[in-house]
This record gives structure tokens, C-alpha cells and sequence, in this order.
């Protein structure tokens, strides 16, 4: 199946585990971009890139959420290696969670699993909680805000989101917002190298 999704209910809209409780899928016609699962083709993540487009109200749990779920070798995506393979090639999971903004939307779950709700402290609360999820699954973190649109108080959830200090960058311009991927990139491949 192919569309958007909705939260499950808490703690499941958290968690990569336990999928005999589905994701919800809303009728919803503001449906962001498809998740490009992973894959080694640069072309097929440029095209994604480029297709992107800004869309609705930003929650930026889920986005920890599913970056994490493609790269678990459990459903719903089998593309990332196993714990095994990782162990046997010393490889690393690497997660880059960016925003332009504050989290503004929540589910109302368990009533309506919809991103329609506006508790932003829960979002909040649920971010935090992704994040040690995804952390405690061996996953390292970075994260990027970018532009005047995230709040000092949304850095700093982001600075604690990410796996250490050294992982957070802010980018105020796009300039900025190139030479931090370009830094992340650079501590990938000294992490890489080093092991």
C-alpha cells in the first residue's frame, strides 16, 4: 500500500515494533513525498530530492520516527542490513533529521490519528522520545535547523535529539545550510574510516 500515513497510538507511533497494529492510512490530499527507501543509486535520490516540496504543518517526530523504520531491517522497509551484517562489516546506522520549523501540529490520538492537533508540548515531549528511541536502537543522530523560522527553544531539542553536541548544526542561510551537510558528510567518513 502506497500513501500517507497517520500516528498509531502511543507508544506504537514511537516505535519500529509491532506493525499487527497498522499505521493508520487518512484520506488526506496534502500528502508530503513518498519515502525513498534506501538505496545506493545517487540518481534515484537526486530525482527524490528535487521532488520535493514543502507541504502542510510541521511535526518533526515523525520524521525521526520513519527515518529510523528505513533503516531497521524490520518491516515495514528491508532494505537496511541486518544487525548481524552491520556487526560483521563494523558498520554504523546514520540518521540527518533537518527542519525549517517548530513543531506545530500533534496527533490526536487515540480519537483521530490525524496531524491536525496543535499540542505542540506533546510533539515536543514525543521528539525527545524518538530520538532516545532511535539512539537506544544504535542509531547516530544529526540534526540541522535551518532559517530564522526555528525557535531557540526548537535548537535546543534538537541539540539534545542529536547524538552529541558536535552532531547539531544551525544553518541561518543557505550557505550555512550547505557547509553543515558538507561537515556531516566529512564526520561520516572520519567515523567510517576510523573504525
Amino acid at each position: 500500500w502506497n500513501g500517507c500515513v497517520a500516528s498509531r497510538n502511543y507508544p506504537r507511533n514511537l516505535n519500529d515494533t509491532d506493525f499487527s497494529f497498522r499505521v493508520p492510512g487518512p484520506n488526506n490530499l496534502l500528502c508530503p513525498s513518498e519515502i525513498t527507501p534506501l538505496t545506493d543509486s545517487k540518481s534515484t535520490l537526486t530525482t527524490a530530492i528535487n521532488a520535493l516540496t514543502p507541504v502542510g504543518n510541521t511535526y518533526v517526530p515523525q520524521g525521526v520516527v520513519w527515518g529510523a523504520r528505513t533503516l531497521s531491517k524490520s518491516a515495514p522497509y528491508k532494505e537496511a542490513k541486518s544487525d548481524g551484517e552491520m556487526t560483521a562489516k563494523n558498520g554504523k546506522r546514520f540518521l540527518v533529521l533537518m527542519t525549517d520549523g517548530v513543531n506545530v501540529s500533534s496527533p490526536l490520538v487515540p480519537t483521530s490519528p490525524l496531524h491536525n492537533g496543535g499540542d505542540v508540548d506533546k510533539s515536543n515531549d514525543w521528539l525527545t522520545e524518538a530520538c532516545t528511541n532511535a539512539k537506544n536502537d544504535s542509531v547516530e543522530i544529526f540534526t540541522v535547523s535551518f532559517g530564522a523560522g526555528v525557535d531557540a527553544d526548537t535548537q535546543t531539542l534538537l541539540r539534545n535529539c542529536a547524538t552529541k553536541d558536535e552532531n547539531y548544526f544551525h544553518a541561518a542561510t543557505n550557505t550555512d545550510f550547505k557547509t553543515s551537510f558538507q561537515s556531516i558528510a566529512d564526520l561520516i567518513v572520519t567515523l567510517h574510516l576510523s573504525m
